[in-house]
């Protein structure tokens, strides 16, 4: 088996894996979007980390920089999808 399909077994047991904590966390606070700022804040903090250590600086000025109204949607999407799940997750 080459390294892509494992990395691909890897991601989508790890999509379970992160559904099933997330319907956990959502069961301990008042509403579903304190658990996706979470989510979201952890994810962007770690992108965050590594933009500054492989790029410095310059890598966050260029991200900056390449940002374009349109650009925004996949995280909007992204949202929608992680929300999308926990309700479902939340229901088995």
């Amino acid at each position: 088996m080459g390294w892509i399909a494992i990395l691909l077994i890897a991601a989508g047991a790890a999509l379970v894996v992160q559904n099933l904590l997330m319907v956990q966390i959502t069961s301990g606070v008042s509403t579903v979007l304190i658990t996706l700022l979470v989510n979201s804040a952890v994810g962007f903090f770690i992108l965050l980390g590594l933009l500054l250590g492989r790029s410095g600086v310059a890598g966050l000025g260029e991200a900056v920089g390449a940002l374009r109204y349109w650009s925004l949607l996949p995280g909007v999407l992204g949202s929608f999808v992680v929300f999308a799940s926990i309700s479902g997750y939340q229901r088995l």
